[in-house]
């Protein structure tokens, strides 16, 4: 996949082909429809990389979010493992 879409490519390639919202009335039907046919292009490919970055934002959202529940888990586990210690500690500095 290139970098620009078709669109923009073509009207560099082709002299005077003007992006639809520009094209002069002299112009044949054929080159309106080619013209359009080109915008469609660019839309289609515009359209592509929108949802290409959708994906790769779910999937960041997606890791953050397991990133989230496995740090939770693991505070939890420490909670719990400090609390352990700090009772068997306890009962340590009793017996001496």
């Amino acid at each position: 996949m290139t970098n620009q879409p078709p669109t923009s490519l073509l009207m560099a390639a082709v002299p005077g082909l003007l992006p639809l919202h520009n094209v002069p009335v002299e112009i044949s039907l054929e080159q309106q429809h080619r013209a359009l046919q080109l915008e469609i292009q660019g839309m289609h490919w515009r359209l592509g990389q929108q949802r290409e970055w959708h994906r790769l934002v779910e999937r960041r959202m997606r890791n953050a979010e397991r990133a989230k529940e496995d740090a939770e888990r693991r505070n939890e586990t420490l909670q719990k493992e400090m609390e352990e210690f700090f009772e068997t500690f306890g009962e340590i500095n009793r017996w001496k």
